[in-house]
């Protein structure tokens, strides 16, 4: 009877526990902090062996060690780095891996963050191949499930990363993926919607194959003859973007590929549109009701005047697009109800905008009463499942996502090039964009190729209300142009909701917008609220906080988010 458990004897002998976290943040990580810290603890000696083989397989290979040190750094990989508080706005990243590389309060210039959480610019697990950001151009690079709250990341591509408050703007992503972005209330200029439903979603550029897009704005996406009945996509992502029957509500659809890339002969299917050329883009069996298409994807169409209504289309079919009282340049309002909001360039495609201010944000599908977006700014951003109160979207790719709200000006057309475009306000090389109405905005349709823009002076378009001081556009590109008032140019949203910039199936009823999220670059199921996002490509990263600018998209248009899109 006195005799003590067996268990009891066990219990107290039980060594203490190996690890205990330090804070709060750590006891969160849990498991992964855990694991990180036991994984540390390795014999002496094998840590030794292990410098060693370091140093010897990172012998500078020719030239002077400082020369090496600085390529090294270039191409450094971060892989498990902090980089809290690191700025790397108009770094070059070029071939670096970010892998695991937590910048908060950072700006990542070019990286790509393949499933990173970045919570505070964190770009845990982000891989930042070939891309450079802030000012940079990423080339393919992709960030998916990068999570960058707080953190700056310019052209950077975050697939399936959640971005909540990150400014991505003007950065080049060329051929960065972005699928699976949400974007709701947001613009998404160029975006491609592959297998997605749109209602009340704008799709500029998107492609949809395979989707239905009752309701949804579909600037430049492209519907290949496919119905996608009953696939939900409220703010959802959807990963290899197809949809048939799939409910996606908030989710992100990754796969997507849209990044600023131009696609020859290619099917726009995650491609990137936004500002993209694309050549022999088919837009066959789209339907557009009340959407907008602005820089459609037109199978070797030219859009002069932007308009799709009556739009040119060589060699695309635009069967059932309709456009009423939408803006083409790239901002599309379809069944958007805006009464009080203020929209400049921004695009309402079904939402609802009582008392919201969306400047340059675009809001299908969602309603965002209340919520404030002037301000945000986002350029050549690729935003796949963002989620961006509040921000501004422009030239955004979305593929496969609902983007009721979304604004997807700069979409890119087939045939058509918008590179440096600016489509709310911007220009559609090819792709003139009269008819557009922008009441107090800087008109999409403009074309602005080669022109300096200084002051809100947008040659040969019209700048009512969208200042554009002393942005100057060599030959249309916009990338990395400062235009007041938000502007967004070129930013790809595959798939993302962005509610505050982009509001794909969102409701953000009394949502605060102002400076809401915007992922500037794929930003799927990214929240990023009160940032700008220009050019990044953010797939589902949040960005809370962050600022991505100076960003050049190559092939992306810049498009000038206050160019109201209103009906």
């Amino acid at each position: 009877m006195s005799k003590p458990k067996p268990n009891k004897v066990r219990c107290s002998k039980r060594p203490a526990p190996a690890y205990y976290p330090r804070s709060l943040k750590e006891a969160a990580l849990g498991l992964h902090t855990r694991f990180q810290a036991l994984s540390a603890r390795k014999p002496k000696r094998v840590v030794v062996l292990q410098n060693r083989l370091n140093k010897r397989e990172s012998a500078p290979p020719n030239g002077s060690l400082q020369a090496w040190r600085n390529a090294q750094t270039a191409n450094a990989e971060m892989s498990g780095a902090e980089m809290s508080g690191a700025e790397m706005s108009g770094a070059e990243t070029s071939g670096a891996e970010m892998s695991g590389a937590e910048m908060s309060g950072a700006e990542t210039a070019g990286a790509e963050m393949s499933g990173a959480e970045m919570s505070g610019a964190e770009m845990s697990g982000a891989e930042t191949a070939g891309a450079e950001m802030s000012g940079a151009e990423t080339s393919g690079a992709e960030m998916s499930g990068a999570e960058m709250s707080g953190a700056e990341t310019a052209g950077a591509e975050m697939s399936g990363a959640e971005m909540s408050g990150a400014e991505m703007s003007g950065a080049e992503t060329s051929g960065a993926e972005m699928s699976g972005a949400e974007m709701s209330g947001a613009e998404m200029s160029g975006a491609e919607m592959s297998g997605a439903e749109m209602s009340g979603a704008e799709m500029s550029g998107a492609e949809m194959s395979g989707a239905e897009m009752s309701g949804a704005e579909m600037s430049g996406a492209e519907m290949s003859g496919a119905e996608m009945s009953g696939a939900e996509m409220s703010g959802a992502e959807t990963s290899g973007a197809e949809m048939s029957g799939a409910e996606m509500s908030g989710a992100e659809t990754a796969g997507a590929e849209m990044s600023g890339a131009e696609t020859s002969g290619a099917e726009m299917s995650g491609a990137e549109m936004s500002g993209a050329e694309t050549s022999g883009a088919e837009m066959s069996g789209a339907e557009m009701s009340g959407a907008e298409t602005a820089g459609a994807e037109m199978s070797g169409a030219e859009m002069s005047g932007a308009e799709m209504s009556g739009a040119e289309t060589s060699g695309a079919e635009m069967s059932g697009a309709e456009m009423s009282g939408a803006e083409m340049s790239g901002a599309e309002m379809s069944g958007a109800e805006m009464s009080g909001a203020e929209m400049s360039g921004a695009e309402m495609s079904g939402a609802e905008m009582s008392g919201a201010e969306m400047s340059g944000a675009e809001m299908s599908g969602a309603e965002m009463s209340g919520a404030e977006m002037s301000g945000a700014e986002t350029s050549g951003a690729e935003m796949s499942g963002a989620e961006m109160s509040g921000a501004e979207t422009a030239g955004a790719e979305m593929s496969g996502a609902e983007m009721s709200g979304a604004e997807m000006s700069g979409a890119e057309t087939a045939g058509a090039e918008m590179s440096g475009a600016e489509t709310s306000g911007a220009e559609m090389s090819g792709a003139e964009m009269s008819g557009a109405e922008m009441s107090g905005a800087e008109t999409a349709g403009a074309e602005m190729s080669g022109a300096e823009m200084s002051g809100a002076e947008m040659s040969g378009a019209e700048t009512a209300g969208a200042e554009m001081s002393g942005a100057e556009t060599s030959g249309a590109e916009m990338s990395g142009a400062e235009m007041s008032g938000a502007e967004t140019a070129g930013a790809e949203m595959s798939g993302a909701e962005t509610s505050g910039a982009e509001m794909s199936g969102a409701e953000t009823s009394g949502a605060e917008m102002s400076g809401a999220e915007t992922a500037g670059a794929e930003m799927s199921g990214a929240e990023m609220s009160g940032a700008e996002t220009a050019g990044a490509e953010m797939s589902g990263a949040e960005m809370s906080g962050a600022e991505m600018s100076g960003a050049e998209m190559s092939h992306h248009l810049l498009i000038d988010l206050s160019s109201t899109g209103s009906t």
